[in-house]
């Protein structure tokens, strides 16, 4: 009797054993599932090989920010998903979030200028021809053009602009799609192109460009459908020269110049117009709604600029004085302006919410809530949320 007792004890601790190893399994499976779905985004931008590589990274190496580069001559610093991208004259690396290097590949190019669109990123030699987009540590495609690259950019979608000069004309735009294959071109016999710009949707193109004619300035805004190459508007500015360029999903767009700040239509009209009221124009940045944060005034005789926040429609909604020499800005989730060794951070009411020392800096970009920054031995990282 004791012998039948004792076995069905042991039956019941086996079962219990397994169910227990069964709702082990369960939770784990849950938590990864959670995991990923918390992450689909982040996924579905970087590709899942990237993804789970940079994810083991995280929890198995031994390195970790800030990294150690030799890079004298760097130029750009760009991100490619979650990934970072050190661009100089001579090579390009790029670091994971972990911070490990997980490429370093020779550059070719005289003159490098990237372009990042969520997972991809296109590198172009200005005054060159070649051409080049990579999508994690993957090269898609490599590029050589007849003539000399002027500008390009790169759509939400993985689809590419480029201008390069033309035969009988000043300049000529081709669009691809993310396949790389040829869209359209058109060609511009009265404009010099230099400034292109995809709506976040990928379906339209802005090309602006600059002419002179009897000692007057005139920009040129041509709006065109990215399907089939459709002129959709054209509109014009007297005596001023666009400085930056960004078009909505709806088709109006949002012009800063070195004068004014405009909001046109979907039919190129100018439906808001703010004078920065003969300031020099120090830095700017766009954000993804069309709104624009401005550094104004020459600190060189003042010793002190102008922060202003426009909104969508041009109307000025902040301002505030400030005692340093801002240079370039950044305006995603917060406005971050870059003045010699220190970083700056506003809130929408232009208050200064931090100061930060980022001494010997040399390349700067803001992706999210990190501030990433090399100095000529370094890779540095730095959480804008704390």
């Amino acid at each position: 009797m004791s012998r039948t007792t004792d076995l069905g004890k042991e039956r019941k601790k086996a079962a219990l054993r397994k169910a227990v190893k069964r709702l082990i399994i369960v939770l784990f499976a849950a938590a990864f599932v959670f995991a990923v779905y918390q992450m689909r985004f982040e996924i579905a931008n970087e590709g899942p090989s990237v993804w789970v590589a940079d994810a083991v990274d995280q929890l198995t190496y031994s390195g970790g920010y800030p990294v150690a580069i030799d890079r004298s001559s760097q130029r750009q610093l760009a991100s490619i998903g979650s990934r970072i991208a050190v661009v100089s004259e001579g090579d390009l690396s790029i670091y994971n979030s972990a911070g490990r290097e997980v490429l370093s590949s020779r550059l070719n190019y005289q003159n490098p200028i990237a372009v990042s669109a969520g997972k991809w990123l296109m590198l172009f030699d200005r005054g060159g021809t070649a051409l080049s987009i990579r999508m994690g540590s993957r090269t898609l495609i490599e590029q050589n053009f007849d003539l000399k690259l002027y500008t390009a950019a790169l759509a939400a979608d993985g689809g590419y602009a480029v201008v390069t000069g033309s035969n009988g004309y000043l300049a000529q735009m081709m669009v691809y799609d993310s396949n790389f294959n040829e869209r359209f071109t058109w060609y511009s016999s009265e404009n010099m192109l230099y400034l292109l710009s995809f709506d976040p949707h990928a379906q339209m193109i802005a090309a602006a460009g600059v002419s002179t004619s009897g000692g007057m300035l005139r920009s040129t805004i041509v709006l065109f459908s990215v399907s089939n190459g459709t002129e959709l508007y054209k509109t014009t500015i007297d005596n001023e020269l666009i400085l930056g360029l960004h078009i909505s999903a709806d088709g109006e767009a949002t012009v800063v110049t070195d004068r004014s700040l405009a909001r046109l239509s979907k039919t190129g009209e100018v439906t808001g117009r703010a004078s920065f009221n003969g300031e020099k124009v120090g830095a700017f940045a766009i954000d993804s709604g069309g709104r624009v944060a401005a550094a104004l005034g020459d600190y060189e005789k003042r010793h002190h600029m102008e922060l202003m926040l426009f909104d969508k429609s041009a109307k000025p909604i902040a301002r505030a004085e400030v005692e340093h020499n801002i240079t370039s800005m950044s305006f995603g989730k917060r406005i971050v302006a870059f003045a010699g060794d220190r970083t700056l951070l506003y809130d929408e009411n232009l208050s200064l919410r931090k100061n930060l020392e980022t001494a010997d800096a040399v390349t700067r970009l803001v992706v999210g809530d990190t501030l990433y920054y090399t100095t000529l031995r370094e890779l540095r990282r730095v959480s804008l949320s704390q």
